[in-house]
């Protein structure tokens, strides 16, 4: 008999908690993605005898080792569709893509900030790990604790200013950078409650909501209007 160490989900997951739409599984599909807990699932919007003339035909259902918490589409170098970029709880990221002769994902790469996340000295953050990409898909940017930021930089180019050509070679290949944190709190930036890339910029931008001093209900007498935009 098989054994469940933590727990069996009996019923799969229905409410919807994100959705986006991407050229995912072909150059010329238009997809609906939506996630629901751990369940990814692939949409193509098709052409119908309905009212509006189209409809859904769902067309890859996954579970996942972990409750989706935001999802991001981006566009990598060279590509012809676009790849998902899914975070995940305790500052986990991971970038996927669709294999069509296996009609299932492919992980391109994972990136972890748990280690980092401990740092903080707390268990609880308020600050969810949204993704944000920037307008030229040059980067993509996932908060790990109130008060720190993972930067995730996409290669745009392939010149490379290195001497040796096997070095060359093999950090062409690679689409997904090193990525780096940012502690805003050397920003004299604290409690980040949101954030996005703004469009315009020749290099990517970003524009902070936060706040100083905290407040609560109890407080709003004495304390109000307490968040700052940078």
């Amino acid at each position: 008999a098989s054994s469940y160490l933590i727990f069996k989900q009996v019923i799969p997951a229905t409410s919807v908690e994100n959705c986006v739409r991407a050229n995912f599984t072909g150059a010329n599909d238009i997809n609906l993605i939506i996630s629901k807990a751990s369940v990814l699932d692939v949409y193509s919007i098709v052409k119908a005898k309905t009212e509006n003339g189209y409809s859904l035909r769902l067309d890859l259902t996954e579970v996942l080792s972990g409750n989706i918490e935001s999802i991001g589409v981006v566009r990598l170098m060279n590509a012809k569709v676009d790849s998902l970029l899914l975070s995940f709880k305790d500052a986990k990221m991971s970038l996927i893509e669709y294999q069509p002769e296996y009609h299932t994902l492919r992980v391109v790469s994972l990136h972890y900030y748990e280690e980092e996340r401990k740092r903080e000295g707390q268990d609880h953050h308020s600050s969810l790990p949204l993704i944000r990409i920037d307008d030229q898909q040059k980067c993509a940017a996932m908060m790990i604790s109130d008060h720190k930021l993972a930067v995730l930089p996409f290669r745009r180019d392939s010149m490379l200013l290195l001497s040796d050509a096997q070095s060359v070679n093999y950090k062409a290949s690679r689409k997904v950078l090193e990525s780096f944190i940012i502690d805003f709190r050397q920003l004299d930036i604290r409690n980040v409650k949101d954030y996005v890339f703004l469009s315009g910029y020749h290099e990517p931008t970003l524009l902070v909501l936060y706040e100083p001093q905290l407040t609560h209900t109890g407080r709003l007498a004495k304390k109000r209007d307490t968040c700052v935009i940078k």
